[in-house]
């Protein structure tokens, strides 16, 4: 999208013309593969396809910089599951967030604008996804919590699947143990539409990380479970996402440190996989 384009190649410019005198730079690259089951599905027209089975390639990139209390950071993420030009359960969820923030202390506020899109086509749907808000994020001895609230406007070729700032909200956090590993756990919902009927979609997410040796990687394991509903004969169902993987930080410091003090902003794609949804189940 030619949007996309000129949000990454701004914030790109940003980044690099700001990296001389920024106190702090930090990024993270994200790589995962796994399995993801479809169950209770019931389309718009009666199909169903229960119990299919796709599996799920997920990776984004996310850069931050910050300037004293103030911080920018820019984040990539996409997920591919199965082969949406194949019809039962692929579908697609990329998109593009820019953000700024203010620190103070343990404490980062801010706002983001993002953009997105459900191509290639689902089952001959497609569209773009455009979503703001506000969010937070605070850091203490043993754990992290952050929230993100905003809304979302959907344009599909099928002007039934459309709708304008339906909100949505997520809150995730990371919990610290003393052998290395960190417990990760995120809720989030929101709305979008079928036809004549408002579709519902929350989402659950827990997970496991831990440095591997000395690399600077650190594994990933997790459990994603998100289920949609647009009430009787409007489409329905549930996914869940089995997914293993790696993270890479950049720029010095462990993930938690980039985490912390320059990418400290929620990286989501939940606007993009609500407006998918709406595909699957049309």
């Amino acid at each position: 999208m030619k949007i996309v384009g000129a949000l990454l190649l701004s914030s790109g410019l940003c980044l690099g013309a700001g990296a001389v005198s920024a106190q702090e730079f930090g990024a993270l690259v994200e790589l995962s593969y796994g399995n993801q089951w479809f169950s209770g599905v019931e389309d718009s027209n009666g199909s169903e396809f229960n119990n299919a089975s796709e599996s799920v390639i997920y990776g984004s990139v996310a850069a931050g910089l910050t300037f004293g209390a103030f911080g920018v950071q820019l984040d990539y993420i996409r997920q591919q599951s199965g082969d949406p030009l194949a019809g039962e359960a692929g579908f697609s969820a990329n998109a593009t967030t820019l953000h700024a923030n203010y620190r103070t202390g343990a404490y980062a506020f801010g706002m983001f604008y993002g953009v997105g899109d459900t191509e290639p086509e689902v089952d001959s749907d497609s569209g773009e996804v455009e979503f703001r808000g506000l969010e937070a994020a605070a850091n203490f001895a043993n754990y992290r919590i952050a929230g993100q609230i905003g809304s979302a406007t959907h344009k599909n070729d099928h002007s039934s699947l459309d709708y304008d700032n339906r909100l949505y909200a997520i809150v995730e956090g990371q919990y610290y143990l003393d052998n290395g590993l960190t417990l990760n756990g995120s809720l989030g919902g929101g709305t979008g539409q079928i036809h004549d009927g408002r579709l519902d979609v929350t989402q659950i997410a827990f997970g496991v990380s831990k440095p591997l040796g000395s690399s600077g990687l650190v594994g990933t394991a997790g459990l994603r479970h998100t289920i949609s509903w647009a009430g009787d004969n409007n489409g329905s169902g549930a996914n869940t996402e089995l997914l293993i993987g790696l993270t890479m930080p950049l720029g010095g410091g462990s993930v938690r440190e980039v985490n912390e003090s320059s990418v400290s902003m929620i990286r989501t794609n939940l606007p993009a996989i609500i407006a998918s949804m709406t595909a699957v189940y049309d």
